[in-house]
């Protein structure tokens, strides 16, 4: 994991680190269906808070590409995003409760459709192989 998510900085400093500023009113919007605190230290958090803060970060830019998959386990349920954008790719891998799996859905598709972009979300049956 990048030593940087680890560190002793405010998720504010983070996020503005690579272009939170640039893009506020979506960053908020993302604050807000995730529950990320602008004032946690990122070294502090727990590893699915980190995560979360992560997605922010790769959700904040308008992306050019967005590909969700949705991995369905006997007990959980994980969202791998690959955001795509002209200068590389993130990919963040988070499990999120219903309400907010359905309000980050809900915000990213209302987003593509107003910008006229697409997305796609796959979903996967997680199996476990047998030895």
């Amino acid at each position: 994991m990048n030593p940087v998510v680890r560190g002793d900085i405010v998720v504010e400093h983070f996020l503005d680190s690579v272009g939170g500023y640039r893009h506020k009113e979506r960053r908020d919007q993302l604050l807000n269906i995730l529950d990320v605190d602008l004032d946690w230290h990122m070294h502090a958090i727990s590893d699915g808070e980190r995560r979360r803060v992560q997605l922010c970060m790769g959700l904040m830019q308008q992306w050019d590409v967005l590909l969700l998959d949705e991995v369905r386990h006997p007990y959980i349920v994980c969202v791998v995003v690959k955001v795509g954008f002209m200068n590389g790719a993130v990919q963040v891998t988070v499990d999120l409760d219903v309400q907010v799996r359905y309000d980050l859905l809900s915000f990213l598709k209302e987003d593509s459709e107003r910008r006229g972009q697409q997305f796609s979300v796959r979903y996967l049956q997680y199996s476990q192989s047998a030895n």
